[in-house]
């Protein structure tokens, strides 16, 4: 539901994928054990980014464990999709620098 106008209507659009990291939290288990099936050994950021818009669009998303010793509220981030089936790619996001390790890819999302 917007939270603007209280409309219940969707609809996609392009966006650059440009973001800002709202807020975070990292997820761990117990012994450092990540919480959820198939991430064992590895805790994991569950994240909320602010879409670069006219009208900013916030989201829910996750952020790569790769990350997260370099994650701060503020800082801009990008989108990066990954496949999980043929048909669906979802959405990840990175800092928008790309750390001198780190290979740059572009991507953006649809609203």
């Amino acid at each position: 539901m917007c939270q603007a106008c209280h409309s219940t209507s969707w609809r996609f659009e392009p966006v650059d994928g440009r973001a800002t990291l709202f807020t975070y939290t990292v997820v761990t288990g117990a012994g450092g054990e990540a919480a959820l099936p198939g991430e064992s050994g590895h805790p994991f950021a569950v994240a909320v980014v602010e879409l670069e818009l006219e009208d900013p669009v916030r989201m829910v998303t996750d952020i790569d464990t790769e990350w997260l010793d370099r994650i701060a509220i503020g800082m801009p981030m990008r989108v990066e999709f990954e496949p999980v089936s043929a048909e669906i790619h979802l959405p990840r996001f990175l800092p928008a620098e790309p750390q001198p390790d780190q290979p740059q890819t572009t991507g953006s999302r649809p609203r």
